[in-house]
């Protein structure tokens, strides 16, 4: 009689670590889906699409569903399909996700060969990958340094008021500015960048 009770018990265990294993393991599918749907529209062309992308962003923003930042890093995790031929595989954690778009095609492909990336991959290991090993065997760590022979050339200024109603259109400008001029470093402070990161 224990036995049957037993065997029965660790039957009903197994469904639920089943059940409990499926749905998070398709948590790295609705990370992708998500990247897919918010890129879709942040990359429309014509004029409506643009108008459609930005009521759906501030919504996204005012709402507390997604902060500016998460939406960018989201539609840069969309444009590496090899994250989505290898699905099975990731860590169902967007910072992780994030930290894996930024490593070249080759590289991906070397780690999920070599099983290093894997469901239960933590951030940490992930951030490590950016350092870059060469043929004599000497780590190389990726350095972003400031440019410092750059001098500041411009400064604008907005009221408080465009800042908190027209925050969007001044960053569409911005990147507009950006596109124009290459050669230049932009550089946004204060409360205008806390609401373009969507603090």
């Amino acid at each position: 009689m224990t036995n049957i009770t037993s065997k029965s018990k660790s039957n009903d265990v197994e469904v639920v670590i089943s059940q409990i294993t499926n749905t998070w393991n398709k948590a790295a599918e609705y990370i992708l889906e998500v990247a897919t749907i918010v890129n879709k529209h942040a990359t429309y062309n014509d004029s409506v699409g643009k108008n459609k992308w930005r009521e759906i962003r501030e919504a996204l923003i005012e709402r507390k569903i997604m902060s500016q930042t998460t939406i960018s890093n989201l539609c840069q995790i969309a444009k590496r399909q090899i994250l989505y031929d290898n699905v099975q595989l990731l860590p169902p954690a967007y910072n992780t996700l994030w930290e894996l778009s930024k490593l070249e095609d080759k590289e991906l492909k070397e780690k999920f060969k070599k099983g290093l990336i894997h469901p239960v991959l933590k951030l940490e290991e992930a951030r490590q990958w950016k350092q870059i090993d060469d043929d004599d065997g000497i780590q190389v760590v990726e350095v972003y340094e400031e440019v410092k022979d750059m001098k500041k050339g411009i400064t604008i200024y907005f009221s408080e008021n465009d800042i908190i109603k027209k925050y969007h259109q001044i960053e569409e400008h911005l990147k507009e500015i950006k596109r124009l001029m290459r050669y230049a470093d932009i550089e946004v402070s204060g409360l205008l960048k806390r609401k373009i990161d969507g603090d």
